[in-house]
C-alpha cells in the first residue's frame, strides 16, 4: 500500500545543522551549468550576471526580515535566493538558503541566525567559482 509523504513532518525531522554555515567546499551542479551553457550562446553569462546583481539585495532583504522578525518575508526571500541559486547551478548555496527558509517556516529565528551570518561569504565564494567556470568555458585563464 502506497503511503503519502507528510512533508511537514519530514521537514521537522530533518536536521538543519550549521554544516551549511561553514566555509566548506563549494558544490556546483555541473549538469545545470552545462544545460545553461549549451542552451543558448551567452545564457550562462547572462544568468550569472543577473545572479550576481540580485544576490546581495536578496541577502540584505533576508537580514532585514530576520532582524525585524518578519518570518513570512524571511521565508519568501530565502526561497527566492534558493531558487536563483539552484537555477544557476549553485547547489550548496541553494541548500543553505532552503535551510533558512525552513527555519523561517517553522518560526525558528535563532537557528537561522548562524546561517544568515555566513550568507555573504558563501555567496561570494560561489559566485567566484561560477566565474571561473565561465572564464574557462570562454578560453580565458582562470582568475
Amino acid at each position: 500500500m502506497k503511503q503519502d509523504v507528510d512533508f511537514f513532518v519530514l521537514e521537522q525531522q530533518a536536521e538543519w545543522s550549521d554544516s551549511y554555515a561553514g566555509p566548506g567546499p563549494i558544490e556546483l551542479d555541473g549538469f545545470m551549468i552545462l544545460d545553461l551553457k549549451s542552451y543558448r550562446e551567452g545564457l550562462f553569462e547572462s544568468m550569472l550576471k543577473l545572479f550576481e546583481d540580485q544576490t546581495p539585495m536578496r541577502i540584505d532583504a533576508i537580514r532585514a526580515a530576520h532582524a525585524a522578525g518578519e518570518l513570512d518575508h524571511l521565508r519568501h526571500q530565502a526561497h527566492e535566493l534558493a531558487g536563483g541559486a539552484a537555477y544557476i547551478g549553485a547547489a550548496c548555496l541553494a541548500r543553505h538558503a532552503r535551510a533558512i527558509e525552513t527555519h523561517a517556516k517553522h518560526g525558528e529565528l535563532a537557528p537561522a541566525r548562524a546561517l544568515i551570518e555566513s550568507l555573504d561569504e558563501h555567496a561570494e565564494r560561489t559566485i567566484a567559482a561560477l566565474r571561473v567556470i565561465l572564464a574557462e568555458s570562454k578560453g580565458d585563464p582562470a582568475t
